[in-house]
């Protein structure tokens, strides 16, 4: 009567149970105000619930793209849990643009080592 073992073992690795999930990190590697790959947009698009984003260097990003509308003009909508280590960066509203706000948060946000100026 061994089979059963065996078929309880192929049931769990059929369905990943034996796959650990872990966190990913994404890099911001620019100062980019746009979804190219390495900027802050891209790294919280790509990002996925329980990610960590951190700045390579501590960057200064002026923001001026409006990424959401639905509360109101918002540089970023944040509808998972992340976290973002700014490394010392900043993120500073473009004093071209008036009314943005930096985060619409949906979600669990963490914010480390990171600078917010400017912002309404």
């Amino acid at each position: 009567m061994r089979p059963f073992p065996s078929f309880a073992l192929f049931c769990l690795l059929a369905m990943g149970a034996a796959r650990p999930a872990f966190a990913a990190t994404y890099y911001v590697t620019n100062n980019a105000d746009e979804a190219s790959s390495g900027s802050l947009r891209w790294a919280i698009a790509t990002a996925a619930s329980g990610d960590t984003i951190r700045f390579s260097a501590p960057y200064e990003i002026t923001l001026s793209t409006v990424g959401d509308t639905s509360y109101g003009p918002t540089a970023f909508l944040i509808d998972k849990a992340l976290t973002i280590d700014g490394n010392g960066g900043v993120l500073r509203r473009s004093t071209n643009v008036t009314n943005l706000r930096f985060f619409r948060n949906t979600s669990s946000l963490v914010l480390s080592n990171l600078t917010l100026m400017g912002g309404r």
